[in-house]
């Protein structure tokens, strides 16, 4: 697991080479485990070798986060465990969502959890025309020279339809976000990708 920087106090769990389980707390966990890799985290770890993160909990001040590391520390290993793939199970759920219709806007940018990009390019009525990208697409970064739907057929759909699918959170231009909008070269350049000029015209006009 990646833990996340954050300045919110958080509990977290990482196993060591030797298989047991250390428990503790920091705002910045990533930090933290490093500091661990380094033997300078704390007498346990320098001891007992860190391997991985398991996962991390976010709580409400350095007191809660206190008191649920005293009360994990009481656990079995096994039971460590599972608690870790609970709070990775939770992670996974707020990172995912079903949209509203009302969240479906042209010229906005999608991804679904199967990794694939979909840019809303028409609306009208109850239908819609997007572009779809290959399922496990690459990340876009800002090096990338080109959105990814050279090629990809657009397609036509309803909205509801669109909605249902499952999409995640995903960083585009510098930010992290459920959608994101496209500039007007962006849009230009996927419309053209997939051929859609006269389809978004024909949509428009019925």
């Amino acid at each position: 697991m990646t833990a996340k920087t954050t300045s919110a106090w958080c509990v977290y769990l990482l196993e060591c080479r030797n298989g047991k389980i250390y428990t503790g707390i920091a705002t910045d966990v990533e930090a933290r485990f490093n500091k661990h890799l380094a033997g300078k985290g704390a007498k346990f770890t320098k001891m007992n070798p860190p391997a991985h993160l398991i996962a991390s909990k976010s709580c409400e001040n350095r007191s809660a986060a206190s008191k649920l590391e005293y009360h994990i520390k009481q656990l079995t290993p096994a039971k460590k465990r599972a608690l870790g793939v609970v709070w990775n199970d939770t992670i996974k759920d707020l990172m995912t969502m079903r949209l509203k219709e009302k969240d479906v806007e042209v010229g906005y940018l999608y991804l679904t959890s199967a990794k694939q990009y979909r840019a809303v390019l028409a609306m009208h009525g109850d239908f819609m025309i997007y572009a779809p990208s290959l399922e496990g697409t690459a990340p876009l970064t800002v090096d990338a020279p080109t959105m990814p739907f050279e090629n990809q057929p657009f397609k036509k759909c309803q909205i509801v339809t669109f909605a249902k699918k499952d999409y995640q959170v995903f960083a585009f231009n510098g930010a992290e976000a459920i959608k994101h909008k496209l500039d007007e070269v962006q849009l230009a350049e996927v419309i053209a990708q997939c051929n859609a000029k006269s389809a978004i015209a024909t949509l428009l006009a019925e």
